[in-house]
């Protein structure tokens, strides 16, 4: 699935910590949600006694905060090869596909601009840049950037920085 939240410059666990007041979430099951990630990011093997030490909390408590993350249809249980899965990509669903898309369009943009892909560290860049300043700062930027034919991220990073200096 070609999903942003797949994407390498994609931060679940910055995602889940900047949208917890827009999950409808305990704070224990948020704390359950990073914990699925992180287990999941480094192929931990999730059983509820892991989880369970984890939080600091007894195993029908482990249980009540999956049933809630599985009200929310936030998660789905299946069985692997390597026992039980816990995914949570849904989750990241929670928002609507268009605030999401905005990332992409970004990505793509500068892409297009620099006429290659991002490499890695391009790619992180940028993404702080998304965690940081809005879509539209961004690509205000790029097109300043563009238009002076100095597309770079430094460049392009000064002029965010200036502008929103200038803002506050």
């Amino acid at each position: 699935m070609n999903t942003i939240y797949n994407k390498p410059y994609f931060n679940r666990r910055n995602w889940l910590l900047d949208n917890a007041q827009n999950l409808d979430l305990s704070p224990a099951a948020l704390l359950l949600c990073l914990l699925l990630d992180y287990c999941n990011e480094f192929n931990i093997n999730i059983n509820y006694e892991l989880l369970s030490a984890k939080l600091k909390c007894d195993k029908t408590k482990v249980d009540a905060l999956i049933q809630e993350l599985a009200a929310h249809n936030y998660i789905q249980i299946y069985v692997g090869d390597n026992g039980v899965n816990y995914d949570i990509s849904r989750i990241y669903e929670a928002q609507a596909e268009a605030e999401l898309d905005y990332a992409d369009d970004i990505f793509k943009a500068f892409e297009d601009s620099l006429s290659r892909p991002l490499n890695p560290n391009e790619l992180q860049k940028l993404s702080d840049f998304i965690n940081i300043y809005s879509p539209q700062e961004i690509m205000a930027a790029l097109r300043s950037a563009d238009a002076y034919r100095k597309v770079s991220l430094p460049y392009i990073e000064k002029i965010l920085r200036n502008n929103h200096e200038s803002q506050n």
